[in-house]
């Protein structure tokens, strides 16, 4: 079984990500960062060619839900290729929803969510060239990851040809708090709202992400996972998906706060306690005023 160092520490995190290969780590680390340069992708480009899978599945989902885990977990199979970062980085194709001042705010730009179906060909041509160098050969199924597809499911589905979603949905106390302490307004948008975004704001923001996936979602197609029941009983959750994906089931076992999925080792631990104490009584209060309707929707307390 392969080892992972703690990955409560960024250098653990690194070496999670990169399989426990340090110098084949900063190597692969330092191409993605060069990569994500439009004119480097420009000059690379040209010696790829689109490749075209069995099915393209698209992991969505609100900032802070475990996106990121869920992603590092499907890639332990053979069968699927992730990208090493979120695909809307490492392509020109789509407009910028997380605007450099807005981190963690896409919802301030709702209004350019949907996209045009006029140039759909052409932006989905850019988008499997720019991306083409990071796919496995060996794989048939692609998996991207990118929090701005939530926002077009639609456009996908109806563009990318075969085309499957894996959604995950979290607590929304835990998600807005994450986002209002990891993340905090720049510049102008810090002369418009302040030195931290409105709880009301962030509520608002997950709960369109999930009116999002609640209407575009199709169960016979998709999978729509929660945070907590990977947390809990991650197995069956996983089981779902690859059957969905039309994968062979890896073997998986855990123990503890331990999953093994193949010769990978994933911690596992559940944050919506420790991250729901850390909100202020006031700020908690008026997630509450936004968020009711939405948890209670999905099965999750809404804190008096």
């Amino acid at each position: 079984m392969r080892k992972y160092a703690n990955q409560s520490t960024k250098f653990g995190r690194f070496l999670a990500r990169n399989g426990g290969n340090l110098w084949g780590g900063l190597r692969r680390e330092v191409s993605i960062k060069l990569y994500l340069r439009p004119w480097v992708r420009r000059i690379v480009v040209p010696f790829f060619e689109a490749r075209e899978p069995e099915s393209w599945v698209f992991l969505v989902g609100c900032y802070n839900s475990g996106t990121t885990l869920l992603r590092e977990i499907l890639e332990a199979h053979p069968a699927i290729s992730t990208l090493p970062f979120e695909g809307v980085k490492l392509t020109s194709a789509f407009p910028d929803l997380e605007r450099s001042e807005w981190p963690r705010m896409m919802y301030r730009f709702r209004q350019h969510w949907r996209l045009s179906h006029d140039d759909a060909s052409k932006l989905v041509a850019q988008a499997k060239r720019d991306w083409a160098p990071w796919w496995n050969r060996n794989a048939r199924v692609f998996l991207e990851k990118s929090i701005d597809h939530t926002t077009r499911m639609g456009w996908l589905a109806r563009h990318f040809g075969e085309v499957k979603f894996v959604a995950i949905t979290r607590n929304g106390y835990a998600v807005c708090e994450g986002v209002l302490r990891r993340s905090a307004p720049q510049g102008a948008a810090a002369a418009e709202v302040g030195s931290t975004y409105p709880p009301s704001m962030v509520a608002q923001q997950w709960l369109a992400f999930e009116q999002e996936i609640s209407a575009q979602i199709n169960p016979e197609r998709d999978v729509h996972l929660t945070y907590e029941a990977i947390m809990s009983d991650p197995i069956p959750s996983l089981t779902q998906v690859f059957e969905k994906l039309g994968v062979e089931i890896p073997a998986m076992s855990r123990d503890g706060d331990v999953l093994t999925v193949g010769s990978r080792t994933y911690h596992l631990n559940n944050q919506n306690d420790r991250s729901i104490a850390r909100l202020p009584e006031a700020v908690r209060d008026e997630l509450t005023e936004v968020l009711r309707h939405g948890l209670t929707e999905r099965g999750y307390e809404v804190i008096a």
